[in-house]
């Protein structure tokens, strides 16, 4: 009898897991979910609106995580993941001494469950001793949570979104 009550107990809390290819579609939808909230205002409604959770991404995803060349966590509770993360060799060639966060996303309605310092630490665990770096839109939501948290604003980039040009801004964090 205390085993069950234990299970049940255990269900409610937040946890943290290697992605499985069943987690690929709700990342899918997550990430489309939060790209139009985030970036509403910034980044062209024409672009936004062609978001989906096809079945090309979602089976992006699952090749992803199956490959298992990445790092690629979520957080989840009662079977619905809430945030997700994933990243490991830089894209950037001179950056050979560091890791890269090619997508860190929250459900937007999960925002408010701050979770993610606990998935970011559990990333950097698996790094280490690495410093890892993430790139967002300068104009974004989270330039201050990136600032606020511990990112060392390191550079900026333009990127091309559907014509459109943005600043891009590095943030960097020591692992150490």
């Amino acid at each position: 009898m205390g085993n069950s009550i234990h299970k049940a107990k255990a269900t409610s809390y937040n946890k943290i897991k290697n992605a499985t290819e069943e987690d690929a579609e709700q990342i899918s939808n997550i990430r489309v979910k939060a790209r139009k909230e985030w970036y509403k205002g910034i980044i062209s409604e024409k672009y936004l609106d062609t978001l989906t959770s096809s079945t090309e991404r979602i089976q992006s995803y699952k090749n992803i995580i199956r490959m298992n060349a990445n790092i690629f966590l979520v957080s989840e509770r009662d079977g619905l993941i809430k945030w997700f993360i994933y990243g490991w060799e830089p894209r950037d060639r001179d950056e050979i001494s560091s890791k890269e966060v090619y997508a860190f996303y929250v459900n937007p309605e999960c925002q408010r469950e701050w979770i993610w310092s606990q998935l970011f630490n559990e990333f950097c665990k698996k790094i280490r001793p690495r410093d890892v770096y993430l790139r967002t839109l300068s104009w974004s939501k989270w330039d201050a949570f990136y600032q606020k948290r511990w990112g060392i604003a390191s550079g900026t980039k333009k990127i091309e979104i559907w014509g459109d040009i943005y600043k891009e801004i590095k943030y960097v964090f020591k692992t150490d």
